[in-house]
């Protein structure tokens, strides 16, 4: 039985290429994929950064789990910490977050009177991240008294607001 227009396929997939022949012949899809291509899969690519990296940034990195960084990440901070703009485009879970947190902790490192803005499209984002940027910074102690962090939005209450204002490091 055929789908609803636009509507997943339906059935259990048990491999990609059972997927796709499903995606393929559903009512709803057929004739709008024009080109399937399996890429082999390729072993992550290390660098380390020109830019040296702060001993609490190490420490940091290191008691997450991280002791090397993937190529695009060392390029990132290197760009950054030369003053250009970079834009990062990597799929989901390739490390994009490193790519800018480092920079700013390296920044507010460097200067304590440094304030970060960080913007987000959905408040579900900005909170992920900066449960992200919290753990990156509290799994050093350096780190953990160097910057208050929060969110900045409508539900924000307005002695909260005022606080972040007043003390924060990173919005």
């Amino acid at each position: 039985m055929d789908n609803a227009p636009g509507g997943p396929p339906a059935g259990n997939s048990t491999s990609i290429s059972g997927f796709l022949e499903r995606v393929v012949a559903a009512r709803g899809y057929r004739g709008q994929i024009v080109h399937v291509e399996e890429i082999a899969s390729r072993d992550p690519a290390f660098v380390a950064p020109r830019t040296p990296l702060s001993e609490p940034i190490l420490a940091a990195l290191r008691s997450l789990g991280i002791s090397s960084l993937y190529a695009h990440q060392a390029a990132a901070i290197d760009r950054v910490a030369e003053g250009k703009n970079v834009a990062i485009v990597t799929s989901t879970a390739s490390g994009k977050t490193i790519c800018y947190n480092i920079p700013v902790l390296e920044a507010l490192l460097a200067d304590k009177d440094s304030t970060a803005l960080y913007l987000f499209p959905t408040k579900a984002l900005a909170q992920d991240q900066l449960r992200g940027l919290g753990s990156l910074c509290g799994s050093d102690p350096s780190l953990a008294g160097l910057i208050h962090a929060g969110t900045y939005d409508g539900d924000t209450p307005g002695e909260t607001r005022r606080k972040l204002r007043n003390e924060a490091k990173v919005l």
